[in-house]
């Protein structure tokens, strides 16, 4: 029987993923998100890809249309954002964790949880103040969560 590891990410080689400049944002939304949400049962309704919305930036605040990479949904309500990166960008980074949050909070959004994955490594988030770190795991031990 194969384990979620095998049957998700068959033949990706974990450890050279932050070495392998071939593998960037989008093979970690094809390669490694996608087949994630399509295991944990999200249909093609469930999913909103790469949502524009538009954001204030610097100081004479100029609006920029920016793409969320994912809008996940739930009972018709929107519910998480899903941000990737590649593997080169560490999930950790206060940038990206912003970036992420700025995306879930925005007024048309106003997600309730967002999340940031670059294909080595996934962390999930509680849409608040504090920017709650709920859950975090490297994809290589993804059979022990």
């Amino acid at each position: 029987m194969k384990t979620i590891r095998e049957e998700l990410f068959s033949g990706i080689d974990f450890g050279s993923l932050v070495s392998n400049d071939s593998f960037n944002e989008a093979s970690v939304r094809e390669f490694i998100i996608s087949p994630m949400l399509s295991r944990l049962g999200y249909s093609s309704e469930d999913i909103i890809l790469e949502r524009g919305v538009q954001v204030q930036t610097g100081t004479q605040k100029h609006l920029t249309l920016v793409y969320v990479d994912y809008i996940l949904r739930r009972g018709g309500e929107l519910f998480c954002v899903i941000e990737a990166k590649s593997p080169r960008h560490n999930v950790d980074d206060a940038a990206i964790i912003e970036q992420a949050f700025s995306y879930a909070s925005h007024s048309s959004v106003r997600s309730e949880y967002f999340a940031i994955c670059n294909g080595v490594e996934f962390s999930l988030y509680k849409t608040d103040v504090q920017r709650t770190l709920l859950f975090r795991c490297s994809l290589i031990d993804i059979d022990d969560h």
